[in-house]
């Protein structure tokens, strides 16, 4: 016969040598509470697994009955995938959400944040050599080191790019940095080419609000997803 929750808890008590009234006492509930569990006229709540399974001094697997597999037969590499983070959340109804998160993604999401951190800094020297290059063998003084300097903006673009597409966040990108990257831009070419940049330009920074308000409850609707 499959042993029940209230069998497994009690076992697990008195294997541990701790009474009802000290758990009672560190779970800040009534010993009423305790009998009940154990007799399995009751369950205890989400909430409070985390805390009993601490108390014990085992997993909340092992309290709740699920099955283990032989650590002799776990490939090295899964056992990462067994690994997980709880942590509770309480929402401001008094509702209880148990998070779990394994280990495996969080390793996998700080790879993901490395390799765009090295974007950012191979990009910036890229962008650093370019900027020298053209003022070096550019003669033209209206191109060169005086627009030069534009190079910088492209690394905040691209790696913001490549972060919202990762994260699949949209309003990491840094939209308002390619408006001014574009406005600039054309400021500069307007005036080497004899076309007004600066005064036409200016209603692209109107487009930036609008960028949010669209992508905020796209946003919102990926993450819910």
């Amino acid at each position: 016969m499959k042993e029940t929750f209230g069998q497994r808890l009690a076992r697990l008590r008195k294997e541990k040598n701790i009474s009802k009234e000290e758990i009672a006492e560190k779970l800040g509930i009534s010993l009423a509470a305790i009998e009940k569990w154990e007799d399995d006229s009751a369950s205890p709540d989400i909430s409070i697994i985390l805390s009993l399974s601490d108390i014990l001094g085992v997993t909340t697997d092992e309290l709740l009955g699920k099955e283990v597999l032989n650590p002799e037969f776990v490939d090295p590499k899964d056992k990462e995938e067994f690994r997980q983070t709880k942590t509770i959340e309480i929402s401001d109804d008094g509702e209880v959400n148990l998070h779990i998160k394994s280990q495996e993604k969080q390793k996998t999401h700080s790879k993901l944040l490395t390799v765009i951190q090295s974007l950012y800094g191979s990009m910036f020297l890229l962008s650093l050599v370019a900027y020298i290059l053209m003022g070096v063998f550019i003669t033209d003084r209206n191109i060169g080191w005086a627009m030069g300097w534009l190079v910088f903006f492209i690394p905040g673009i691209i790696g913001s790019l490549v972060s919202a597409i990762v994260t699949r966040k949209i309003h990491r990108f840094a939209y308002p940095l390619l408006v001014t990257f574009v406005y600039l831009l054309l400021g500069f070419l307007g005036h080497y080419f004899n076309f007004n940049g600066w005064g036409v330009y200016w209603f692209l920074f109107i487009t930036i609000p609008a960028f949010y308000a669209i992508v905020s409850p796209i946003d919102h609707y990926l993450g819910k997803k």
